[in-house]
């Protein structure tokens, strides 16, 4: 079974698909804070080279599921100099994929039905948007460099789960 870091694991979307993740892949969850369901989690700060390196020895591959949004510094640490760290550590431990996630940074002007194919990024005027594209930029720059598959999963509106059916 291949060996999974899974970084942001107490976050927003890691604690809802670990269950089927964990029937296929052994997975390390890391984060600062507790996972919401008790898991063990491995604490550890992306902003922290060393302490990404440390936790992605003996994986096969890192998934970043980690974010900060409001806060103009932690955000650029998180989304940004994280992404660098990640891509780091697996390019140092030869880590062949990454897994990314950032905002689907289109969502103001653009509608699904509209139909049109490579629609062109929105950084907005936001502390998130833009570190978040920062860091998927080097994620990009660092795949190409050194060979790693990297996807980038981009979500849009995420939110709390409906109480109710979707009506219209």
């Amino acid at each position: 079974m291949r060996k999974v870091l899974l970084l942001g694991s107490s976050g927003n979307i890691a604690p809802h698909i670990i269950p089927a993740l964990s029937q296929h892949y052994d997975l390390r969850l890391a984060d600062l804070k507790p996972h919401p369901d008790g898991l063990p989690t491995k604490t550890v700060d992306i902003t922290d080279y060393e302490q990404v390196l440390e936790a992605a020895r003996g994986v096969d591959a890192i998934a970043n599921f980690t974010v900060n949004r409001p806060h103009p510094v932690y955000s650029f640490a998180v989304s940004t100099v994280g992404a660098f760290h990640v891509m780091k550590a697996a390019a140092a431990l030869n880590i062949g994929k990454v897994p990314h996630t950032g905002p689907e940074c289109i969502i103001y002007e653009y509608h699904h039905e509209w139909d049109i194919g490579e629609v062109p990024q929105r950084l907005g005027s936001g502390y998130y948007l833009p570190t978040k594209m920062l860091g998927m930029e080097t994620c990009q720059a660092y795949a190409r460099s050194h060979g790693i598959q990297t996807i980038c999963y981009q979500f849009n509106g995420l939110g709390p789960k409906s109480e109710q059916a979707m009506q219209g």
